[in-house]
């Protein structure tokens, strides 16, 4: 989790930002979420099965970075 706490800072994640999360459920998936929020992050979780639509509704709605 920490190296990709620290990839996520690389690009230049902060407290506070939103980030989406598509995934299968699975220990990647995990593994995201806890580096997101480790790092003060909001994660934005969908599942892999979610549609291109809900998909652009959701960054409509959360403006990630």
């Amino acid at each position: 989790m920490e190296s990709v706490a620290c990839e996520l800072t690389a690009t230049g994640l902060r407290p506070g930002d939103r980030v989406v999360l598509i995934f299968p459920n699975g220990i990647e998936h995990l593994v995201a979420l806890l580096a997101v929020t480790s790092l003060g992050a909001i994660a934005v979780p969908l599942g892999a099965d979610t549609t291109e639509l809900r998909l652009a509704q959701v960054i409509e709605e959360t403006e990630p970075r």
